[in-house]
């Protein structure tokens, strides 16, 4: 009687660890929402005249600048080079990012057309509003796929006008995006901040690049990842900056 006691418990102990192994999470709540554009944006004196030092894991520095080009579009101008920028704007839905001239510092441009779904203005980049916490599973509430209406391509874009290629469809992003929270420390003389890391995946799983936005200073980090977001393989890092030495705006689309 007892060796069938004893079975019957602990077949009584497999079905329960069964059970709670294959239990759903709970669904995600939310304590703490916050407006994106509060780390999109710095709000400190003389940030847009500022030229801004950008170290890079293979050894490398390059200089950027950050600045508004109108009362919600921010231009962040890259590699020390006035042709080449990211333009965002942002309404009270998304922040959109609208054109990367000269991307990754060659010739060509893209432009992500407006008109998705009817109002996005560009390809959604970020919530305007996200949670910041939350219980186990509150970033699935950060989750979004980026689309936009069509993407045009342009080449010979070192002096303007550029040289018109092709355009895209409508469509989206294959896999979500996620913006999660982060009190981050990047050293130096920025030290600790509250934190959004937007992180996507590429479409063909190649890799994934995460974008760390730091509480009223912008952009600060940029990391490329394996798919699973858990091998870092390079990164770049806002390590200073030069007061008063802006690199001028010489973009050749503005959105």
């Amino acid at each position: 009687m007892r060796g069938h006691i004893l079975d019957f418990s602990g077949c009584a102990l497999f079905l329960f660890v069964a059970t709670v192994g294959l239990a759903s999470p709970p669904p995600p709540v939310c304590y703490t929402w916050a407006d994106s554009t509060a780390y999109f944006i710095p709000n400190y004196s003389g940030w847009q005249t500022a030229k801004l030092i950008f170290q890079g894991s293979d050894g490398s520095v390059t200089y950027l600048r950050k600045l508004l080009y109108g009362p919600t579009q921010l231009e962040l101008i890259k590699f020390d080079d006035p042709h080449s920028s990211e333009t965002y704007i942002f309404d009270s839905q998304w922040i959109y990012i609208t054109a990367e001239n000269k991307q990754d510092g060659t010739p060509q441009t893209r432009v992500w057309k407006p008109g998705y779904l009817g109002y996005y203005l560009g390809a959604n980049w970020m919530p305007r509003i996200v949670c910041t916490s939350g219980n186990q599973t509150y970033r699935n509430l950060n989750r979004f796929t980026s689309c936009s209406a069509g993407t045009s391509h342009y080449t010979n874009c070192n002096s303007c006008p550029c040289q018109y290629v092709s355009t895209d469809p409508s469509g989206c992003s294959k896999y979500q995006s996620t913006v999660s929270y982060s009190n981050y420390n990047y050293g130096g003389t920025i030290g600790t901040l509250p934190t959004l890391i937007m992180s996507s995946t590429f479409d063909d799983l190649s890799g994934s690049e995460y974008y760390y936005y730091g509480f009223g200073r912008g952009f600060l980090r940029f990391e490329v990842r394996d798919f699973s977001g858990s091998v870092l393989r390079s990164y770049g890092y806002q390590s200073g900056e030069i007061p008063n030495d802006p690199i001028p705006d010489q973009a050749c689309f503005h959105p």
